[in-house]
C-alpha cells in the first residue's frame, strides 16, 4: 500500500554558511564524546554489579511451595513455581472493555501519522503506522503535517485479585512477565457490535486477527486513525518467581551491593535456569550499550572534525573525499577511545584481576629483559 510522501530538499547554501554551520557542531561533538565515555564506564560497572548480585542470589535462594505461606521464609529470597489465577475481570476504561480470565492485558496502540525523516539532504514526510507519537510541532515543515494526539495510549493492565497458589501477585510482579498471547474475543466470527459493549466509543470496527480499528476505512487510513491490539496472559498460566517473600506476597530482594532481585518468568523454571537467563540478558544489554556508546563517539568525532570538510568544500571532489576520510578517521578514533575506556573500566571493577594481570605483565617483562641481557 502506497501512502502520501512529501519531500523538501535543502536550499542551496553558500560556502561561508556551510562553514559557519559546521563550527556550531563542535560543542555538540564535544558533548557527544564526553557523554558516551561516561556511558561506557558506567555500563561496565553496571554489568559487574549485576553479575555479583546474581552470584550472591544463587547461593541464598530457597525453593518453596506455592500452596502454603511459611512465616519462617519471610524476608528471604525465595523461588516459587505454581499456577497463577485471577477470578475477576480486567477493566479497560479507555474503551470500556472487560477481559475475564486474564492475569495481564496489554493494550498496544498504533496511530497513522506523519513521520519526519532526514534523507539525501532533504526533509521527507511520510504517512506511516507507528506506536510512538511524532510531535509535529517540532517538525522542520509542520504545515500540512499535523499529527493529533491519540485518543488512547498503549498500556498494561493487571488483575487486582491475582494469586500464585496462596501468594498474592502485585502489579510489579505481573508487570515483569511477558503477556504476548493474542486475546480471543470469542469462539465465532462476529461483528464488533456483537462482541463489544454498546457503550464502546463509536467509529471502531473489528479487523481480522482481533485488531480494533478506529477510522472510516482500514484500506484508506487517514492521519489520526488507530489500530488497537490486545494481548494477554491467561489465568491458569504457570509462573516461576524469584523474589523476597513479603508476608503472603513478593517484593524485590536487596543484595549486599545495592542491586534488587525480582525475576518472573512464564512457565516452570528452576532457579538456575532463571539466573542463567538473567545473565544472558545482562550480557546482551552490556553489548548493546557498548555499541551505543561507540556510535555516539563516532558521531561526536564526526561533528568535531566536520569543519575540515566545510573549509575544503569549495574544491571539486575534494570536499566529498575529505568527508569520507573524516568518517573513517572518526570511526577509528571512536573504536580506539571506546576500547580504551571499556578496558580501563573493566579493569577498575576487577581490581584483583587487574593486579594479577599487572603482575603477570611485569614478570613477563622482567623475564624477557633477563633472557636478553643475562650473561651467557
Amino acid at each position: 500500500m502506497t501512502y502520501v510522501e512529501h519531500r523538501y530538499p535543502d536550499p542551496p547554501r553558500g560556502y561561508f554558511e556551510r562553514m559557519s554551520n559546521s563550527f556550531f557542531g563542535i560543542p555538540i561533538g564535544v558533548i557527544l564524546i564526553v557523554l558516551p565515555i561516561a556511558l561506557l564506564w558506567w555500563n561496565e560497572d553496571r554489568a559487574v554489579a549485576i553479575e555479583k548480585a546474581i552470584g550472591e542470589a544463587q547461593n541464598i535462594v530457597v525453593s518453596i511451595d506455592s500452596k502454603s505461606v511459611e512465616p519462617r521464609h519471610n524476608g528471604k529470597l525465595v523461588h516459587v513455581t505454581g499456577v497463577a489465577t485471577a477470578a475477576g475481570a480486567i477493566k479497560d476504561s479507555a474503551l470500556d472493555l472487560s477481559f475475564p480470565g486474564y492475569l495481564v492485558i496489554n493494550r498496544q496502540v498504533e496511530m497513522f501519522q506523519w513521520k519526519e525523516i532526514r534523507e539525501d539532504k532533504a526533509w521527507v514526510y511520510r504517512q506511516t503506522w507507528s506506536r510512538d507519537w511524532e510531535n509535529s510541532d517540532h517538525f522542520k515543515y509542520p504545515q500540512g503535517h499535523v499529527n493529533p494526539r491519540a485518543s488512547a495510549q498503549s498500556d498494561s493492565l493487571t488483575a487486582k485479585d491475582a494469586r500464585l497458589g496462596t501468594f498474592r501477585l502485585d502489579d510489579a510482579s505481573l508487570g515483569r512477565v511477558e503477556a504476548n498471547i493474542a486475546v480471543q474475543w470469542n469462539n465465532r466470527a462476529t461483528g464488533m457490535r456483537e462482541i463489544l459493549p454498546p457503550n464502546t466509543p463509536a467509529g471502531h470496527s473489528l479487523l481480522p486477527g482481533g485488531v480494533l480499528y478506529r477510522g472510516k476505512s482500514p484500506e484508506k487510513p487517514q492521519v489520526g486513525d488507530l489500530r488497537i491490539t490486545y494481548t494477554g496472559l491467561p489465568s491458569g498460566s504457570v509462573l516461576s518467581i524469584i523474589a523476597r517473600q513479603s508476608s503472603d506476597s513478593f517484593a524485590p530482594y536487596p543484595t549486599s551491593n545495592g542491586q534488587k532481585i525480582q525475576i518472573v518468568r512464564y512457565g516452570d523454571h528452576t532457579p538456575q535456569e532463571m539466573f542463567n537467563d538473567e545473565l544472558s540478558n545482562n550480557s546482551f544489554m552490556t553489548w548493546m550499550l557498548r555499541l551505543g556508546g561507540l556510535f555516539g563517539l563516532w558521531i561526536g568525532f564526526m561533528l568535531l572534525l566536520g569543519p575540515l570538510s566545510s573549509v575544503l568544500s569549495f574544491l571539486p571532489f575534494v570536499g566529498e573525499l575529505v568527508e569520507g576520510a573524516i568518517a573513517i578517521f572518526a570511526l577509528v578514533f571512536a573504536l580506539v577511545i571506546g576500547s580504551v575506556v571499556i578496558a580501563l573500566a573493566w579493569l577498575a571493577v576487577h581490581p584483583f584481576f587487574s593486579l594479577v594481570l599487572a603482575g603477570t605483565a611485569l614478570l613477563t617483562g622482567f623475564g624477557i629483559l633477563y633472557l636478553r641481557f643475562a650473561p651467557p
